[in-house]
């Protein structure tokens, strides 16, 4: 499997705005809310304007990781 390139960094109200196309290659900052290793799949979360928002991110290239429920990044270097 090849790794996909580096990717933009984006907070999750700009993904859930559509400035990023479903399927794209993102890196996301945010509270991790929920992991769920069996889906390869993380929920974080992050304030903004008052608001909170949510956005579902594909983990495959990033594990194995240590998912911290809490943890403000989830990137792996």
């Amino acid at each position: 499997v090849m790794l996909p390139a580096p990717a933009v960094f984006h907070f999750p109200w700009e993904v859930n705005s559509g400035e990023v196309q479903e399927g794209e290659s993102v890196r996301v900052f945010g509270r991790l809310v929920c992991y769920q290793p069996e889906e390869s799949r993380a929920t974080l979360s992050a304030q903004h304007a008052s608001k909170e928002h949510r956005v579902a991110v594909h983990t495959l290239f990033v594990e194995p990781f240590n998912p911290i429920i809490g943890q403000t990044d989830v990137s792996k270097h």
